[in-house]
């Protein structure tokens, strides 16, 4: 479950006095006799790009995603807010120098906000794209991990059981060899003989664990471990794609 977190009361201060303070100098440095449609449409500019900078500032903070999820996400908002706030007090700016109509300053500014929110929407597909990786990824892994655990509880049964050099502990040293230089990987081939091998290996630790440990070669402890072996040779031929 995703849990936003709540906007603290400081964070909303902050952006009312930043829109409080240039409201302010609007009204005290345009007088009334040349607030023009111009004039409005730069104090609504200045607005515009006070609040995207502002809303940049927490994106990390009012997001429950992990930093690594957020990267995509802040390199593109951090990017087109640069370019934002560069264009849209530039175009100000030369179309008041310029003298050009209200209409193309109002068509002019309305074009970069809209290709704002377009990108807005594109950074955040990115993110959401770049979290889905990650769990996939975690998933991927937690199957490795979930061998590797299995390897271990199967040595630690035949360290209790007291087998010592026989072939089932034999064995064992080279199934955990071959778990050491696995490498997590995402094929459906890769992922089930993971999950038999892990399977196995549990099997043999609770045979052992019972005190079913004779030295009869066709003892199911070592015809586990044998087929385990087998599995794992196949799965070091899978490679991540």
């Amino acid at each position: 479950m995703i849990v936003r977190r709540v906007i603290q009361p400081s964070v909303l201060l902050i952006a009312a006095a930043g829109i409080g303070l240039i409201s302010l100098g609007f009204a005290l440095l345009v007088p009334d006799d040349r607030r023009t449609t111009v004039a409005w449409l730069g104090y609504a500019v200045f607005l515009a790009v006070f609040l995207a900078n502002f809303s940049n500032i927490l994106v990390v903070r009012l997001r429950s995603e992990s930093f690594d999820q957020q990267i995509p996400r802040l390199g593109i908002l951090w990017t087109v807010d640069l370019w934002f706030t560069v264009l849209a007090l530039g175009g100000l700016w030369a179309g008041i120098s310029l003298a050009m109509p209200f209409r193309v300053h109002l068509m002019y500014q309305l074009t970069l906000l809209f290709g704002l929110l377009v990108v807005i929407g594109l950074a955040g597909f990115a993110s959401q794209q770049a979290g889905l990786v990650a769990v996939a990824e975690q998933s991927v892994s937690s199957d490795l991990d979930e061998l590797r655990r299995a390897v271990k509880e199967c040595e630690s049964a035949v360290t209790r059981a007291g087998i010592g050099l026989t072939d089932e502990s034999l064995l064992l040293s080279r199934i955990s060899e071959d778990v050491r230089y696995l490498s997590p990987c995402d094929q459906p081939e890769a992922v089930a003989l993971d999950s038999e091998a892990a399977s196995l290996l549990r099997q043999v630790s609770a045979t052992l664990s019972a005190g079913d440990v004779a030295g009869d070669p066709n003892h199911a402890a070592q015809g586990a471990l044998a087929r385990c072996h087998t599995l794992l040779q196949t799965r070091k031929q899978q490679r991540q794609v």
